[in-house]
């Protein structure tokens, strides 16, 4: 049964939502470990591929950052010719769009941001677009489909 379905009655808020779905986890395995949503998932849940497992039996979308990208020609540059750091990028706007940084410097945020956080498809500008990631618009299609 799909989350939504099984706890729709006894979910009212946004931090129930949270606290049953990101913490009890009993929703994806009798045992209710931390592991349990891995498994279940096949993958971190904020990845791109595991999203599409959760969303598709009914996860609730708590993490909407996720579903977005920047659009930014720098990301389509090869790496090796294009900056070590787009021109767009925003030390205070990376830190406030990934409060798991918070306790980062300036220079250790754009070292997270070079080393890892491109590839993860972490939100870093103001001034760039922000578009749905073509995954999660084609779930929206199939969703609209299915009626």
């Amino acid at each position: 049964m799909a989350f939504y379905e099984k706890s729709r009655g006894s979910v009212h808020n946004v931090n129930e939502l949270i606290q049953h779905f990101e913490m009890n986890l009993d929703w994806a395995s009798s045992t209710g470990s931390v592991s349990a949503e891995y498994e279940y998932a096949g993958a971190h849940p904020d990845a791109d591929e595991a999203q599409k497992v959760l969303i598709s039996r009914g996860y609730p979308a708590i993490k909407l950052k996720k579903f977005f990208e920047t659009s930014d020609p720098w990301l389509s540059q090869e790496e090796g010719i294009r900056p070590r750091l787009p021109p767009s990028f925003s030390a205070v706007v990376y830190r406030k769009m990934n409060h798991d940084l918070n306790h980062l410097s300036e220079v250790d945020l754009e070292n997270h941001f070079a080393e890892w956080g491109k590839d993860e498809g972490r939100i870093y500008s103001a001034t760039r677009k922000l578009v749905m990631k073509r995954w999660m618009e084609e779930e929206l299609r199939k969703m609209g489909e299915a009626g």
